[in-house]
């Protein structure tokens, strides 16, 4: 808690910061040669500091409401969300486009889910939900093939069961950016940035231990409700 910080009510004194300046932030980085002839070191040191100053420019200022993307291109927004979670460029071996087609040449995936349905029929079970009340953005009825065929690539990638929910964490990807990038970055998020939030755990209570879900989902509403008690304890005092 002693470490813990408020946000600032803007992220710096005096001018506002456009949508413009977050563009060209991103630009600029993009353009730092890290292999110039002043070292190694001080191509880090710029790329550390343009990074700070592009991602507290996104937190503080964002990026403008999400758009309808019938071309299903990665937009700006997509390329933003690509840096951030460290997928811009795919650190494998393999090609990332042979990644993604390899694993959609493979069956529907049979692994199967924690209420004993094979991980496809689960996906399809949830697919046509996604973003149902959100058409403006993401039409389902026309993207719905999309959302089956990146969770079920996912499934036999990470060799682990689909989880329900797991559509509605793609489904942003999909809005902005194309259906290989979306499998990328949502395959990073779930493996590499969140790897806890559909682990199982045992849960102990009154009538004996039992398999809980969700632990990392959980573990993340608890800290959201400490810092909210920090933050805004009016607030946190209401939602109890």
């Amino acid at each position: 808690d002693k470490h813990c910080c408020l946000l600032p009510a803007r992220m710096t004194e005096g001018k506002e910061v456009t949508t413009k300046d977050i563009c060209k932030r991103f630009e600029d980085l993009m353009q730092i040669n890290t292999s110039a002839d002043s070292g190694a070191n001080t191509g880090r040191e710029k790329i550390e500091s343009q990074f700070l100053a592009l991602r507290n420019a996104v937190l503080f200022r964002g990026v403008g409401e999400p758009q309808r993307n019938p071309g299903g291109i990665t937009t700006f927004r997509g390329h933003l969300w690509k840096l951030f979670l460290g997928v811009l460029y795919v650190d494998d071996e393999a090609d990332p486009v042979e990644l993604y087609i390899s694993a959609l040449k493979k069956k529907k995936s049979r692994l199967k889910c924690q209420d004993g349905r094979s991980s496809y029929k689960a996906i399809r079970d949830d697919s046509f939900r996604t973003m149902r009340g959100e058409k403006e953005v993401f039409d389902i009825s026309k993207e719905e093939p999309k959302v089956i065929r990146v969770l079920n690539a996912y499934v036999h990638r990470a060799n682990k069961p689909y989880n329900q929910g797991m559509n509605t964490i793609l489904a942003p990807f999909l809005v902005c950016m194309n259906e290989m990038d979306a499998f990328h970055c949502f395959h990073h998020l779930l493996e590499k940035v969140t790897p806890t939030y559909w682990m199982s755990y045992e849960r102990k209570g009154s009538l004996g231990t039992s398999e809980g879900f969700y632990l990392g989902a959980r573990a993340a509403c608890r800290l959201a409700d400490k810092l909210l008690r920090r933050a805004q304890i009016y607030v946190a005092y209401i939602l109890q």
